[in-house]
């Protein structure tokens, strides 16, 4: 293993922490806001977090996934912003229309 792929490792793993390390209440409003407001960073820095802390690979996980669950999330939201959709209370014939 090369030392780039070790330093990225500990550098996802530490962002993944300093999320899994909030006060769940915390991480909650967080979570909210970042929903809320449609923050694509705080939204992504969530999903990351939790693919790193409580997915099968952890750290491990693939910079493939990682790119695609990014993109996933910019196409979701890409297609939710301009459509009205709630992230925080979803209609549920949203996405039909």
């Amino acid at each position: 293993m090369t030392m780039e792929i070790m330093a990225a490792r500990l550098d996802l793993s530490g962002r993944a922490e300093r999320l899994a390390r909030l006060d769940p209440d915390a991480l909650r409003k967080d979570a909210l806001r970042w929903a809320r407001d449609t923050d694509e960073e705080g939204l992504w820095s969530l999903t990351e977090s939790f693919l790193v802390t409580r997915g099968s690979r952890g750290a491990r996980v693939s910079p493939h996934t990682l790119t695609s669950y990014r993109q996933g999330l910019r196409t979701f939201l890409a297609w939710a912003v301009p459509g009205g959709v709630s992230l925080l209370r979803p209609r549920p014939n949203d996405g039909y229309s």
